[in-house]
């Protein structure tokens, strides 16, 4: 797993990756076990270290602050379909 060691989630950004963890791990049962592996599991590890350092009770209240734009971004991560 590779990432820059340098980088800073900002709070404001919590819901977005939570929505996003969530929406990945939901992935598991639509994929080959080879396929989810080879193309999500570097991206939940991430998550998960994340969601452990921010704890469980405010990835759980971050959960509760999804907005319609966090929903619409990760929908687009997830097909791919975000323009650089």
């Amino acid at each position: 797993m590779t990432g820059n060691p340098n980088a800073h989630v900002h709070p404001g950004h919590h819901p977005r990756l939570a929505l996003l963890h969530q929406q990945i791990l939901s992935l598991r049962s639509a994929l080959d076990d080879d396929t989810y592996h080879s193309r999500w599991n570097d991206h939940l590890l991430r998550l998960e270290n994340l969601r452990d350092k921010v704890g469980p009770a405010a990835w759980k209240a971050a959960l509760t602050r999804v907005s319609d734009t966090d929903r619409t971004v990760v929908q687009l991560l997830l097909k791919e379909d975000l323009s650089p």
